[in-house]
Order: C-alpha cells, then sequence, then structure tokens
C-alpha cells in the first residue's frame, strides 16, 4: 500500500467521525475529536486492549493513536482506569461521551463481529459495556 492509499484510509475515517459528530464534513474539528477520544481511550486502555484497537485504525490513524504514548503511565491491566474515563467523560458533559460513542460507532462499522469480539474480549469491563451499548 501507498502513502496515498493510508492518506485516503484516514480522510474517509475522520470523515465518517465528521459524520457521525454532525459536523458537516468539516475535517479540522472531527480530527480534534477523534484525537480527543483517542487519548482519552489510550490512557484507559491496558496495552493488550491498545493493541487489539490498534488492529482496527487506519495506518495513519494509529500515529494519531501512539503519538506522545508514554508505555510507563500505560493502565497496565487497571479496569479502575477504564471505569474512571466513563466517569469523567459522564461528568465532562456529553461531549467528550459524544466523541467516544463516534468511535466505536465508526470502528464497528468498519469490523467485522468475529474482529469486534475480538476486540470487545480485550477491552477492561466497563468499557467492554460501553462498547456493546454504543452501537
Amino acid at each position: 500500500m501507498k502513502y496515498r492509499d493510508y492518506a485516503s484510509h484516514a480522510d474517509e475515517f475522520v470523515r465518517e467521525i465528521s459524520t457521525e459528530l454532525d459536523l458537516g464534513g468539516a475535517p479540522e474539528p472531527a480530527h480534534r475529536a477523534l484525537k480527543s477520544a483517542l487519548v482519552a481511550l489510550r490512557k484507559a486502555l491496558p496495552v493488550e486492549a491498545s493493541s487489539a484497537l490498534l488492529g482496527h485504525l487506519p495506518m495513519l490513524i494509529k500515529a494519531v493513536y501512539v503519538d506522545g504514548w508514554d508505555l510507563k503511565g500505560a493502565a497496565w491491566g487497571d479496569e479502575s482506569a477504564a471505569a474512571r474515563l466513563l466517569e469523567r467523560t459522564g461528568r465532562a458533559g456529553d461531549e467528550s461521551r459524544r466523541r467516544l460513542r463516534a468511535l466505536v460507532r465508526v470502528i464497528r462499522r468498519r469490523a467485522s463481529d468475529d474482529e469486534l469480539v475480538g476486540l470487545v474480549s480485550a477491552l477492561p469491563r466497563p468499557l467492554a459495556i460501553f462498547w456493546t451499548a454504543s452501537g
């Protein structure tokens, strides 16, 4: 695959996020929303679950996910980090949670049922429940 193909796949992913968030196809706010959702997930997911999630992202979106990732601060199997993420996004208002739901819906559309089972099984329980309820 060539760089242009990677860029095209990433652009399509961002357009889908824009559509999910009713941003009228505007790429910049969609990219910011996507990045904030990815960083929030990265902070809450154990490394194994992050690896499973990365398998469902376009190549250039994977770069957004790992940019600035400090594995020393990763949630190594800590389910409480996932619970805190959901609690924090619920408290912070609907926008953060809406971004997470948009990301989940886009990934769910792009993955097969078998792939989703594998991904959800790798997630900490609070996020697995959120993931399955976000369809």
